[in-house]
């Protein structure tokens, strides 16, 4: 995308991982044990399902690792995405810590590519596959 290649040039961010297409992406899946990871592979999947974009997946800029950059139209999204093993566990599985860097990544995009709208988001996934999306 415009937006991944803009920030690639402008050096804010450090991809590790990069998708090709959604083929690549299932056979990362099937050999992944990880459920962080799988759960980072479902969340691409329901976006790309609703036609976003994905920029970034594991971005580490200076001030944090993203899990997931996702664009829709000149809107951006910076996702921290947690496994949830119990849904009474929802809060404790995400650091205040985390939560700051997010921030802090999402206030640097802005002053940097003033020209698109950032939002942060905590994505929880359960044991079921719900997806719930909480803005930061």
């Amino acid at each position: 995308t415009k937006f991944r290649n803009l920030v690639l040039a402008s050096g804010t961010v450090k991809a590790s991982v990069e998708l090709k297409n959604l083929s690549e992406l299932l056979k990362i899946y099937k050999k992944e044990n990880d459920k962080g990871i799988r759960s980072e592979i479902d969340v691409i999947i329901f976006l790309l399902r609703q036609n976003f974009k994905i920029a970034f997946w594991r971005a580490k800029t200076t001030v944090a690792e993203i899990d997931l950059i996702v664009v829709r139209s000149n809107k951006v999204y910076l996702l921290e995405v947690k496994t949830l093993h119990h849904d009474w566990f929802v809060f404790e599985r995400i650091k205040n810590k985390q939560i700051l860097k997010l921030l802090r990544a999402t206030f640097l995009f802005q002053k940097k590519f003033s020209e698109h709208l950032f939002t942060p988001y905590v994505v929880w996934i359960d044991k079921s596959k719900r997806i719930t999306f909480v803005k930061i």
